[in-house]
């Protein structure tokens, strides 16, 4: 995920750190393992197939599903 975000679109770059950095107040993008981590609650992008405890606290969540049934099911 770091990487992408340095890398998509090829000129452009999406500010993040993760969010025990120091800059995390001043940085638009999060990247975190546990929702306590995140003192932001506009916007969750969650990526696990658990919807994590606490996800009720943000304004918006956005799940990626995948193609298959099997994931949709999920």
């Amino acid at each position: 995920l770091d990487r992408h975000l340095w890398m998509h679109p090829p000129t452009g770059f999406v500010p993040h750190v993760r969010s025990d950095s120091p800059l995390a107040n001043e940085t638009p993008v999060l990247i975190a393992d546990r929702l306590e981590q995140l003192p932001q609650d506009e916007r969750l992008i969650n990526l696990s197939a658990e919807v994590p405890p606490g996800f009720s606290r943000f304004t918006s969540v956005i799940e990626v599903v995948g193609q298959h049934d099997e994931e949709r099911q999920a």
